[in-house]
């Protein structure tokens, strides 16, 4: 609950009571005439306190502001009816409609609803106003408040969860009790008006009989014991009571005999003795005087006692209408108890809050404000001064101008400020600057755990991204390792079946065509070439079922050390390159030796070259390098070919996968299965047009032992 939401709602409730207050003071009292033009007048004052009060709002946003017409209004509609609360309404929502903003037709409504159900309540409720308890008024008042808050939800959603999120918890504390206090106040001032209405016609009644009055004694004293309050007439010479009305004898407890043994001034506390006694001799003619008076039993009583002189039996004597203000006495006690508990609300305050005046000097500052401030500073040391006496480098830094913004605008300054400390440290403050009546209020708290966690959680939250991200990947080889064994499983089937069914006729077939080779050494080219084409596609065959057997029962490596030049050497001779096809060595002299299967090794690196010479139809050249890396050999096959597309570059290990026209896509899947088995491991880079290069890296003995 922001502090300053407290400081402006209190603020306008005192307003609206102070309002209320004068308006119970000097308002016009009924002096005849047409009663709906006096409604209409009693309806054009509560307006114009209304406006009043909507003039020195606690200002959310721009646009949306609280104050405590909704209290005002419902209270008119309780107690004065529906034509002056039309009237108050009328204006008070043209004004609001005038003053404009995005919470206007919220605001209106507001107006509205707090008005109608102030006349309901007084048109549903079946007694009279009189019977009003505080209970009932704090029910009304959450009532109407309830109503306000919905209206809030007419507001942008996100405007109106602020809103809601702000003010719900201050207005339903605050209003309330501001509907109570001004709610009673106004039933005083009804039982006050309905007394002195008594009090004028009985009296008027009085002074035009008092020829009759003398020949009835029981008539005069009808009228004045009906008096709603205590009356009390003493003598001017003695100061002794002459006579009182019952009212007075059932307030006090004394009877009208022990009252005339006494004086007004033996019916207040001592220390208000000699000024009532100084009033009395200086005679009080009607003017209201507030004092304590004591019954017979003790109780204190709150009065306001007005005197006036009259003539009683002959003698000059002093009249006194006393009026119980206890109540109202209460109200005002509860509001400053209100100030006090928000006093030490901000003492009590872990954040610095320091307040100043429209020029911008300090008004008041909590101890944790002074805690901010240079060791040593007292309260009495700041308050009076200019923030920049204070604080003098506020000006160069532009912070002081956006302070006298706050004040000129109403729109709150919010920022977070990372302050060096040479004593206890950096910290990070965040400082809050609000317009608070016409001057300004700053709230600072020191932020520096929360943001030294987020900092944390940041932190955190990268890290826990990578361990994801690296066990998403994990997941994924996982994955494909899975796949890669299915095909392999389906591949072991196919390959012991098809090894065996095709292996013997192929043998058969490649006998016959070397029988055939031997025995017609003069047939002519066409038979010759037939021949020679068979026993191509034989050996092709021959291959692919060996692929296929040695992919899916690939046997344990049996290493050994091997030179890698030699290895390299080895299988140019067995496949030497293409006449386009220039082939050369890059190996360093002094490599170590890799520790493999020779004969895997030799069978991985052909596939590479034979994939080479064919990625080289046109020509172009072919290198096998070699260097010592990490404890390991990187050998690398680099051709300038056709090279392989990004699309195929994530496929070409898997098994069954190959752009050729020709073959099965076995020869790199058996490559990776053979370096993977002798704990090396394979990667390519390609670029499309440009050439491939195939990285093979295979362990040395060191790395393995």
């Amino acid at each position: 609950m922001n502090i300053s939401t407290i400081i402006g709602l209190v603020n306008n409730a005192a307003l609206l009571l102070a309002l209320g207050l004068l308006y119970d003071t000097l308002g016009p009292k009924p002096r005849g005439g047409k009663l709906t033009i006096q409604q209409a007048l009693a309806g054009v004052i509560l307006g114009a306190i209304g406006i009043a009060v909507m003039l020195t709002p606690w200002e959310f946003a721009p646009g949306v502001v609280f104050d405590t017409r909704s209290v005002l209004l419902s209270v008119s509609g309780l107690f004065f009816g529906s034509l002056p609360t039309l009237v108050a309404v009328l204006m008070t929502g043209a004004f609001r409609l005038y003053q404009g903003g995005g919470g206007a037709w919220t605001g209106t409504a507001v107006i509205v609803t707090s008005g109608a159900i102030g006349v309901a309540w007084r048109h549903l409720r079946r007694r009279e106003l009189e019977d009003l308890s505080i209970g009932e008024l704090y029910v009304m008042g959450l009532v109407v408040h309830i109503a306000m808050l919905l209206w809030m939800l007419s507001l942008p959603w996100s405007l109106a969860m602020g809103v809601l999120s702000a003010i719900s918890l201050p207005v339903m504390v605050i209003y309330p009790a501001g509907t109570v206090l001004l709610g009673w106040l106004m039933v005083n001032r009804d039982a006050r008006k309905r007394a002195e209405e008594g009090q004028r016609k009985a009296l008027a009644e009085a002074l035009q009989a008092t020829h009759a009055l003398r020949e009835s004694e029981v008539q005069y004293r009808a009228l004045f014991n009906n008096v709603v309050d205590p009356v009390f007439i003493f003598d001017r010479e003695t100061n002794l009571f002459l006579d009182c009305n019952q009212t007075a004898t059932s307030w006090y407890g004394y009877t009208l005999d022990e009252l005339r043994t006494m004086t007004p001034a033996q019916l207040h506390p001592p220390d208000e003795v000699e000024i009532v006694e100084r009033n009395i001799s200086d005679g009080e003619d009607g003017i209201p005087h507030y004092y304590t008076h004591i019954t017979k039993d003790g109780d204190h009583l709150q009065v306001e006692i007005r005197t006036d002189a009259v003539e009683y039996k002959g003698r000059r004597a002093w009249l006194s209408v006393v009026r119980d203000i206890t109540e109202r006495k209460r109200a005002e006690e509860a509001l400053r108890e209100s100030e006090e508990k928000l006093r030490l609300f901000m003492e009590s305050a872990t954040d610095s809050f320091i307040l100043y005046n429209s020029e911008l000097n300090v008004v008041e500052v909590n101890k944790v404000g002074l805690g901010m401030l240079p060791p040593g500073t007292r309260k009495e040391d700041v308050v009076g001064k200019n923030m920049l006496e204070i604080a003098p480098g506020l000006e160069k830094t532009g912070r002081y101008d956006q302070y006298l913004k706050v004040i000129e605008t109403g729109e709150p300054f919010f920022v977070d400020d990372f302050v060096p400390h040479p004593i206890v440290g950096d910290r990070y403050l965040a400082l809050r600057a609000f317009k608070v009546g016409e001057g300004l209020g700053i709230v600072v708290a020191d932020i520096t755990k929360r943001k030294l966690a987020e900092e944390a959680l940041k932190e955190y939250s990268e890290r826990l991204e990578e361990m994801v991200e690296e066990r998403t990947k994990q997941l994924r080889e996982a994955q494909e390792q899975l796949v890669r064994r299915e095909k392999l499983a389906v591949l072991g089937q196919l390959a012991g079946g098809v090894g065996h069914e095709l292996r013997n006729p192929l043998g058969v077939i490649s006998n016959a065509v070397y029988f055939l080779q031997m025995t017609l050494p003069d047939a002519d080219e066409t038979t010759k070439e037939s021949l020679e084409m068979i026993s191509a596609e034989v050996r092709n065959s021959t291959k692919i079922i060996s692929d296929l057997l040695d992919f899916s029962r690939t046997r344990l490596p049996d290493r050994e050390e091997a030179a890698v030049p030699e290895l390299a050497a080895e299988v140019l001779k067995k496949h030497p390159p293409p006449e386009e096809v220039e082939a050369t060595t890059q190996i360093a002299p002094d490599l170590p030796p890799v520790y493999v299967d020779l004969h895997q090794m030799g069978q991985v690196l052909v596939n590479l070259v034979v994939n080479a010479y064919q990625a080289m139809k046109e020509g172009g050249k072919l290198t096998i390098s070699a260097q010592a890396e990490e404890g390991q050999v990187a050998l690398s096959v680099t051709d300038t070919g056709s090279g392989i597309s990004q699309e195929n570059m994530a496929k070409i290990f898997e098994p069954l996968f190959t752009t050729k026209a020709r073959g099965i896509g076995l020869g790199l899947a058996v490559s990776r299965s053979l370096v993977e088995a002798n704990g090396g491991s394979i990667k390519v880079e390609s670029e499309e047009g440009k050439g491939s290069t195939f990285t093979v890296r295979l362990p040395t003995r060191e790395e393995v032992a």
